[in-house]
């Protein structure tokens, strides 16, 4: 089974953009069509801004991404030193976004 039909067993509890923007993702990061309880793990660094109106802060982040599961692991850290870990992810066909500082006192949370 392919991730886009993985996602598709949960497209009732889940919009159709989420899941098939995952699926869409595993392709693009070479999923075969045919495969065995994969998992890609990427690293990023980049920049990011927390409001149309601040600065870019730089950030590193580990993705996780299981192929055979409509699901998705997103950690990134962000200034000063580190401290703030933002975290975006889809399992279960429930999404998950939350800020935080040290890892403990929310910040944000949807």
């Amino acid at each position: 089974m392919f991730p886009i039909e993985a996602c598709d067993k949960q497209a009732a509890r889940v919009p159709a953009a989420i899941a098939y923007g995952v699926g869409d993702i595993a392709k693009r990061l070479g999923a075969r069509e045919e495969f065995v309880d994969e998992t890609v793990r990427l690293t990023q660094t980049g920049s990011m801004r927390f409001g149309a109106h601040q600065a870019f802060r730089p950030f590193s982040a580990r993705q996780t991404i299981r192929l055979s599961q409509c699901e998705f692991h997103w950690q990134a850290r962000t200034v000063p030193f580190g401290l703030i870990r933002i975290t975006d992810a889809f399992s279960d066909g429930t999404p998950a976004l939350e800020e935080t500082a040290l890892g403990l006192i929310p910040l944000a949370h949807d």
